[in-house]
This record gives structure tokens, sequence and C-alpha cells, in this order.
């Protein structure tokens, strides 16, 4: 061992080294001793940050379109429900199409299943359902949501959007956060509240 990795190389040892080694010998072997670094992961899919953004982005803009200028919420039981999915359809394909992703291939078509089954017929779908579309879900994450929305009966409405609150932000008329550390000091929080629903 000592001829291919010198103690001056190796010692003292860090504890995130020893981690590592424990993990897999034969990766630390092949990191450390050798040099061969591991490969860049190939994403197949988006990853669960562009995910989330992008649903995000599609599910504030969707109550957004809703949303008139009273301070009831939206209701979405006011709407039907085919035309809820249609409007929530057309919006996702919309923002799916600006964020300019570059995935291809059968795990990003279900992928794009995972979320838009369900909001509309076989030939308005933005996937392809391939040789075995029994294998795609029947209702997809935007499908379940907007159920979901729906059974709650317009109790709680969607009210406020990307709210800001704290001092600084712009729009913002509520004060910061404030939050009383253990040894009697604050620290001031400000952000974006994702949403407010109001209760009827």
């Amino acid at each position: 061992v000592d001829e291919v990795y010198h103690p001056s190389e190796r010692e003292p040892y860090s504890a995130s080294r020893i981690e590592r080694y424990v993990e897999c010998g034969f990766k630390f072997y092949a990191d450390e001793v050798l040099g061969i670094e591991d490969p860049d992961d190939v994403e197949v899919v988006p990853t669960p940050l562009e995910t989330g953004s992008y649903v995000h982005d599609v599910l504030e803009r969707f109550f957004a379109d809703l949303q008139d200028e009273t301070e009831d919420g939206v209701d979405l039981t006011n709407f039907d429900r085919d035309n809820l999915a249609t409007h929530l359809c057309e919006i996702a394909v919309e923002e799916l199409r600006d964020t300019d992703f570059e995935y291809d291939g059968l795990f990003y078509e279900r992928w794009k299943a995972e979320l838009f089954a369900g909001l509309g017929d076989g030939e308005s779908a933005p996937y392809e359902a391939g040789s075995k579309p029994h294998d795609a879900p029947e209702q997809g994450l935007f499908a379940t949501f907007l159920d979901n929305e729906l059974s709650r009966d317009g109790a709680d409405r969607p009210h406020l959007f990307e709210a800001p609150f704290g001092e600084g932000l712009p729009d913002s008329d509520a004060g910061p956060f404030t939050v009383e550390r253990p040894d009697g000091s604050t620290v001031s929080i400000r952000g974006y509240i994702d949403r407010v629903d109001v209760n009827q």
C-alpha cells in the first residue's frame, strides 16, 4: 500500500475520508489512490428541485388566473371540474415549454405522465402513453391536487399568492416575523408565503 499510496498523502485521516472509505472501499481506492473522479450524474428526468419549481409556478399561475379582486379568495366549487382541468393542463403545458428542460426518452415521458395523467383525454395529454398505456398512472399529481382542492368544498379559499412579509420587500405591508432565541435575543425573518387561505 505504501508504494501506491504513501503515508504522507493519506495521513492524517479526516472524518470525511474515513466515512468515504467505510461507505465503499473500492470507491475510496479509485478516488484517493488512483485519482479517478466520479463522472457527472446523468439526469433522465428533472431533479426534485426543478420539479418543485415547475409545479410551484404552475399552481401559482393557475390560482392567479382564477382570482378576482374580492377578499373572498378563489372558490373552485364555482367552476366545472372539467373546465378547471383543461385550464390547469393548458397552464402546465405552457410552463413546461417555458422551462426549457432538455430531457427526452421514456423516463421523461413517465415523469410527465405522473404529473399530467387525468387532466385530459389521450389525444390532448402532453405525454405519450406508449405501448403500455396501462402502466401510466390513472391520476397524476395535478389531477390529484385539483380533486383535493375541490373536496374542501370552498371552506378555506386560496386568497394570496407569494405574499411578502418583512421590511425591504416590494409590496410588503407586514412586519417581519420575529423568533425569540433561548438567550432572549431575537431573529427577524422576511420572505414570501406561497399561499394564504381565507376561511369563509
